[in-house]
């Protein structure tokens, strides 16, 4: 009896070993996971951080520059209170003028007292009347508070998985012990930890790319909602002559035809910043059984003078037969447009474009095709073509990622699916509207976007 208990003893010894071992090498690799992802988080927060702050401080110099707030102090100082107002990690703003003695500070925001670390961004400005720069100092630590946030989630889940990593372990050890099954169930244990280790670090990646976009929507939302307010004035203006040319020539036909167009288009315009403004702020869409057809022909018939103006022939081949689909139609109009704008800048010297629809039966889905013969994309290009604020082109880089969510939001696709020596051709892929024989009620077909 004392024999059996001697080697018991030794078994348990020898248990209490194992586990302290494991037990200290998971803690190692816990703190330098730890340690290696919060400066990770961090370092890619805080790049975010400082490219939106220099992006911030160079459209207010781009303004400064076009305004020429130089001449209008006022006007600066309230363009200058919006950023701060509107970027809280601003703590203060400084506008120098460059004359004769060196450059005076013209204008400043109210210090924020705010304590921490800041970065101090200059950007240059000049027009052809005045020159000068601004400088912005920027708190480094705005986002500290997400960065702890996430790092904490990032350790709890870690702490629970070496925990329950350690119990497994341990109930491993006493059924090998008993059993003496203890190496095929400590390879399964193994295994399912090391599971729940790589799904709980995906699940860390996935709110890193959530939390980037979501930083550049802001960005875009920033943008949009000045872009809104510096071009609602003019035109109002526009709106306002053409009501008076149409009561300054109330019976000329052709003048009141061409005026009816300006305005629509004028109208056209308006309903893009609203829509844009939706986007930024993601209001719901009103979808409605809407003939894609019909919309394709309606923007052939207002980019026709463009097209002709640029040397560009188009073909088109629309199935007749294609169904209904369950749409917003100004959203689907302002990437039809955006996509056709794209294929315009690519052929600078003329060229072909065709339109094309199609009814993909079996799969409950219809496609719109817009090909040209421009100057391609290349294959660097194609991995960031809907990714917001990226672009090749020298301004824009927001019409394919609102065009990207506007199709996904109605359950479709848009993708770049062909590369050529010369041309580009993309598809946009829609869930079709069916009507069912006996209820005669609409139902939709839905497509996983990726």
């Amino acid at each position: 009896m004392s024999n059996v208990w001697r080697v018991m003893h030794l078994r348990l010894n020898l248990k209490q070993r194992i586990l302290l071992v494991v037990a200290g090498s998971m803690s190692v690799i816990v703190l330098a996971s730890s340690y290696l992802h919060s400066g990770r988080i961090r370092a890619t927060i805080e790049k975010d951080h400082y490219d939106s702050a220099v992006n911030q401080t160079t459209a207010l110099g781009n303004r400064i520059a076009k305004y020429d707030y130089f001449s209008n102090l006022e006007d600066l100082q309230q363009e200058m209170q919006f950023v701060v107002s509107s970027r809280p990690d601003f703590r203060q703003i400084d506008v120098y003028e460059n004359q004769q003695t060196g450059p005076q500070l013209i204008a400043s925001t109210s210090i924020n007292q705010d304590d921490g670390e800041t970065w101090l961004i200059t950007v240059p400005i000049t027009n052809g009347q005045h020159s000068g720069f601004i400088k912005a100092f920027v708190l480094k630590s705005y986002h500290r508070k997400l960065v702890s946030s996430l790092h904490r989630e990032y350790d709890l889940i870690l702490i629970g998985a070496v925990i329950a990593s350690l119990l497994l372990l341990y109930l491993l050890f006493v059924y090998f012990f008993q059993m003496s099954k203890l190496n095929s169930e400590l390879v399964k244990k193994v295994k399912l930890a090391t599971s729940e280790l790589r799904a709980a670090n995906g699940n860390l990646i996935r709110t890193q790319q959530r939390l980037s976009h979501a930083e550049r929507m802001a960005a875009i939302g920033q943008v949009t909602a000045s872009l809104a307010h510096e071009i609602g004035t003019p035109l109002n203006a526009i709106a306002g002559h053409l009501q008076l040319l149409a009561r300054n020539h109330p019976n000329s036909v052709d003048t009141q035809r061409r005026l009816k167009i300006i305005d629509a288009q004028l109208a056209s315009i308006v309903q893009t910043v609203k829509s844009l403004l939706e986007r930024t702020h993601r209001r719901p869409i009103a979808p409605q059984p809407t003939d894609i057809n019909t919309i394709v022909e309606e923007l052939l018939l207002l980019v026709e003078p463009m097209f002709e103006s640029r040397n560009i022939r188009v073909s088109q081949t629309l199935d007749p037969e294609l169904p209904r689909v369950s749409a917003d139609q100004e959203s689907l109009r302002q990437v039809f447009l955006n996509l056709v704008n794209n294929s315009v800048e690519a052929m600078p010297e003329g060229g072909e474009m065709e339109f094309v629809t199609r009814y993909n039966a079996p799969a409950g889905l219809i496609e719109v095709r817009f090909i040209d013969s421009g100057t391609g994309i290349c294959d660097d290009a194609k991995d960031h073509l809907f990714e917001p604020m990226w672009t090749t082109k020298k301004s824009g880089g927001l019409g394919l990622a609102i065009a990207k969510e506007i199709v996904i939001e109605h359950g479709g696709k848009i993708e770049c699916i062909m590369e050529v020596e010369k041309g580009a051709e993309f598809r946009v892929v829609l869930p079709v509207v069916q009507r069912e024989a006996d209820t005669a009620e609409f139902t939709e077909v839905t497509l996983d976007a990726a």
